[in-house]
């Protein structure tokens, strides 16, 4: 094990949530998943046949926006709002490298912006802790055609496998608890809001350029004993193959679209 990996372990001891920040290292490794996989592309046409008749388009919460992209490419206007400086950054960077003129980026969170306009389509991907029954009102004050939320499938995050590590590890699965499309669909049925669900399956796995920047991977998104980290590489050498010339982890990600 090397000093700079012993290093991130040393920080993570203990176990508890999944937890989701943005770092240059996190950046880096969603747009090598971006370019290494179809989870977005296949999102978006799966999409495509409900929102054939809309134009504009807002992204709440968009991250890199691997999203916002794939809907530029597709001829709408897209607006994207993010929080995270160093996520809209990245974005902006890959807008203007693709030269796209219908692509507005802005550095601010859902509950800073101002909306001068209604979007026909307004998107949320995978924002857990912004879909909830006050905000799904305000949502749909601002679409004029469509609220489309993106949201995991399975109650008990999944992603890599990661499950499985948890059981092996005898980590309890309750700290891999997450909101999905049905704790969604409770919300909207209480309000008797009419909805279309379609599941999508993509492969969303990640590139690494060796076992150790595997390892830091799992550390990163996930609080797991630094005592066991040993028994995580193994978990990871089982689980790892080559994709591309790298060492690839799969994944594939199991989402439900709601189109209301």
């Amino acid at each position: 094990m090397s000093l700079k990996t012993l290093k991130v372990y040393e920080k993570r001891a203990g176990c508890s949530k999944v937890k989701f920040g943005w770092n240059p290292q996190s950046v880096q490794w969603y747009l090598e998943s971006e370019q290494n996989t179809s989870f977005y592309r296949k999102t978006v046409e799966e999409l495509h046949p409900f929102i054939h008749d809309c134009k504009t388009l807002l992204d709440i919460g968009c991250g890199i926006g691997s999203f916002a992209v794939e809907f530029a490419k597709k001829g709408y206007s897209v607006t994207a709002i993010d929080k995270s400086s160093l996520a809209v950054e990245s974005l902006m960077e890959k807008a203007r490298l693709m030269n796209l003129s219908n692509l507005k980026v802005i550095n601010k969170s859902f509950e800073e912006f101002i909306f001068d306009n209604n979007y026909d389509i307004v998107f949320i991907s995978y924002m857990m802790g912004l879909v909830n029954d006050n905000n799904i009102i305000d949502f749909l004050k601002i679409a004029n055609k469509r609220l489309v939320i993106v949201l995991p499938f399975s109650k008990i995050k999944n992603d890599f496998s990661i499950n499985e590590l948890y059981t092996e590890l005898g980590v309890d699965l309750k700290n891999l608890e997450q909101f999905n499309y049905a704790s969604m669909l409770n919300i909207l049925n209480k309000r008797n809001y009419k909805y279309i669900i379609k599941k999508v399956s993509a492969e969303f796995g990640q590139p690494f350029d060796n076992i150790d920047e595997a390892v830091n991977f799992i550390y990163h998104y996930f609080k797991l004993p630094v005592e066991r980290s040993d028994d995580v590489r193994e978990w990871l050498n089982r689980k790892t193959t080559y994709k591309n010339g790298k060492l690839f982890l799969p994944n594939l990600r199991e989402s439900m679209m709601i189109i209301i």
